[in-house]
């Protein structure tokens, strides 16, 4: 896993981006700033990042005026619902799912629907999460066909089942759901 660090100096104006691979330095960039003048110059930079990832908090201490903050990425929509899907796929199969070029496809239409729906792409998650949270509501055929390209297929009516398992879920009546 590959971790990055901007190392920003409020004194020369440049940011350095040290990135870290499996915890040791791997590389070194110019991420903002002016070039160095000399060797010097250079080195003088390399002396402030650390050889272990580990050991930012303590060069943070050694190297007070300099601004040591780590690049946090956020997952994409789509790369929530992949999330979502494995985890569920893990919970309701007790294995990890064969995700390939057919399934991404289905997934984004998925995305796309929900999120058309719903008005939003954070609802369109939240509809598609609601229908995995609810998978077991469905009956055995449909709890037996967890292939994306088949609940792509048959989107309209899975989202019917989880809307009628919700609103017999309220009533006291039995969750079961038939299609």
């Amino acid at each position: 896993m590959t971790t990055h660090y901007l190392i920003h100096s409020p004194t020369t104006g440049r940011t350095l981006k040290a990135s870290y691979r499996s915890g040791k330095f791997f590389r070194l960039e110019k991420a903002a700033g002016r070039a160095f003048k000399s060797t010097v110059e250079l080195g003088k930079a390399l002396a402030t990042i650390p050889a272990l990832e580990d050991e930012i908090t303590g060069y943070q201490q050694t190297f007070p005026t300099l601004e040591y903050t780590k690049v946090e990425k956020q997952q994409s929509m789509y790369q929530q619902y992949v999330s979502a899907w494995f985890a569920f796929y893990n919970k309701f199969m007790e294995l990890s799912p064969k995700f390939t070029k057919a399934d991404g496809a289905s997934l984004n239409q998925i995305k796309t629907y929900l999120t058309r729906i719903g008005g939003s792409e954070q609802e369109g998650l939240v509809l598609f999460q609601l229908i995995l949270d609810n998978w077991n509501k469905l009956d055995e055929f449909h709890q037996n066909n967890t292939d994306l390209k088949y609940i792509n297929s048959r989107l309209n009516l899975i989202l019917n089942a989880v809307k009628k398992a919700g609103k017999a879920g309220t009533s006291g009546a039995d969750n079961s759901v038939r299609i």
